[in-house]
């Protein structure tokens, strides 16, 4: 289930980057007047990415070292509240070709994904959309509509996160927290420059309790969400 105005809503985009490599062959001059090399060289042109959105819209992109994300992603989200982007339109960064098109959160909490394989290793992952536009297999151009802006992850999840209202790019206090009925709280806190969390626990047939903290406003919520 999803708890209303708290859950990260946002896309969450995975870059894969190939290197160049390149061979030479023996250096050694052959048995001629003039001494001649022949290299073999092969580069591998990284593709000219655009950011995941259609063009003269602002997004931001955040790929800070908190709890909430890996090294390699970049959370984008715009909007004044979480849900704002909710359902937005998610494009491919490149042309390429459709490897993924699946509901993988059982698999690796990446909920609804997307991957696109853009040759010379090169590849990007689109995580947790609401909804997927493409299917295995389909080419797809830079540009092209592959689906729309979630807060997907493993099916039967509780989420809670705590969003920075002031102090927005800066390392502040910041908490949240998620307690199922009759299991241990679960906490995110510490400084972080955008928000804590998300707080993610399964609680099938059961109420949960969830709230947070970021400077002097707190949230604290009776037991309800039952039975999600």
């Amino acid at each position: 289930m999803r708890l209303s105005g708290v859950t990260i809503v946002g896309v969450a985009l995975l870059f894969s980057l190939g290197t160049a490599s390149a061979a030479a062959a023996d250096p050694t001059p052959a048995p001629s007047p003039l001494p001649t090399v022949t290299e073999n060289a092969q580069v591998l042109a990284a593709p000219s990415f655009q950011l995941p959105f259609p063009c003269e819209q602002a997004w931001t992109g955040n790929s800070s070292g908190s709890s909430a994300h890996k090294s390699y992603e970049i959370d984008f989200n715009r909007g004044s509240t979480a849900e704002a982007d909710k359902g937005d339109t998610v494009v491919a960064a490149a042309a390429g070709t459709v490897a993924i098109s699946a509901q993988q959160g059982s698999t690796n909490g990446f909920g609804n994904l997307v991957k696109i394989d853009h040759g010379g290793g090169y590849a990007t992952y689109y995580a947790r959309l609401n909804s997927r536009t493409v299917s295995a297999g389909q080419p797809v151009r830079q540009g092209q509509k592959i689906g729309t802006v979630g807060n997907t992850s493993k099916p039967g999840n509780n989420c809670v996160a705590t969003l920075k209202a002031g102090s927005i790019g800066t390392a502040s206090a910041v908490s949240a927290y998620l307690e199922v009925a009759g299991s241990t709280r679960k906490t995110d806190s510490g400084n972080f420059a955008y928000y804590a969390g998300p707080v993610v626990a399964a609680a099938p047939g059961k109420c949960v309790k969830w709230g947070g903290k970021a400077g002097s406003d707190t949230y604290n919520s009776p037991s309800e969400h039952c039975g999600s």
